[in-house]
Formats: structure tokens, sequence, C-alpha cells
């Protein structure tokens, strides 16, 4: 075998062991997101996962601007979770931004963005701040600041 074989049979073997070594983001997770608007609103998202990792993105108005990693405990997913479930999650609209669903809408307010991922399925409900009067507009509402709380929102905002 020629020198340059062996060369690209070992150079092989480090790209294949390296792509390994690469962590893929596991499959459950809840992420919450903050959209800007008109004034000084903090804007930013977090995704918190099974095992209590976090990815923090902080865009406006928070203390913490840009990507931060970092760890809970895997109890604030499990509280988190827990909270999706008792709200019945599922059973929301995937989008209160526009339309007939809102009985009052008003301008320049955040968007609110829920995902939940649980393995190979996932629901995700987009929530206009400035669309109100729909059913169920108080569960909704009590959800996105629950989860604020047990994901330690507060730890990374102004």
């Amino acid at each position: 075998m020629s020198l340059s074989r062996v060369t690209q049979i070992v150079m092989l073997v480090f790209l294949v062991a390296g792509c390994a070594a690469q962590s893929v983001l596991p499959d459950f997770s809840i992420s919450i997101s903050k959209s800007n608007c008109l004034g000084s609103c903090p804007a930013y998202s977090m995704e918190l996962y099974r095992d209590g990792r976090y990815v923090w993105n902080g865009r406006a108005h928070v203390s913490a601007i840009g990507t931060r990693n970092g760890g809970r405990t895997s109890d604030a997913y499990r509280q988190a979770m827990h909270l999706v479930a008792a709200a019945d999650f599922e059973s929301f609209k995937d989008n209160y931004e526009t339309g007939p669903d809102c009985s009052t809408w008003t301008t320049d307010q955040q968007t609110v963005v829920v995902s939940v991922r649980n393995g190979s399925t996932g629901k995700t409900v987009r929530h206009y701040l400035g669309c109100e009067g729909f059913p169920r507009q108080d569960d909704l509402l009590h959800l996105e600041n629950e989860l604020e709380k047990v994901m330690h929102i507060n730890d990374f905002v102004r």
C-alpha cells in the first residue's frame, strides 16, 4: 500500500471519529421565546432539554445577550412538562396571532412561542400578545408565565 493511500485511510478514520464525537441534541425539549416589541420588551429564546441542559439566546433588552449553554436540574424539565400537561397544551391552536380568534387586536406587542418536542412528535403555539379575547387565553398566559418561572428566565433578563 502506498504512503498516500495510508494517509487517506488515516484521514478518513479521523474524519469519521470526529463526526461521531459531535453531540446530537436530545429529542425531548421545551422552549419559549419572545420577540421584540415597539418598546423595551426582553427578546430571547430558551430551550430546556430533558437532562437539564439549556440553550439561551438573548437578543434584546436582556442582561445576557448572545448564546449561553448551561444546566439546570432535570427537575426543571419535569416541572415544565407538568405545566404543559396540566394546561392541556395539545388542545391549544397552533396560532393566536390574527383573525377571528382575536376579538381585540393591538399593535406593537410581543409574540410568544412555546414549543414542545417529545421524540419524533412536537407542537408549537405562537401567541401574539396583542391578540386578545380568544377561548382559553388566560390558560395560555398562565402557562407562558409559569414556564418562565420554572425555566428561571429572570436569571437572564434585566
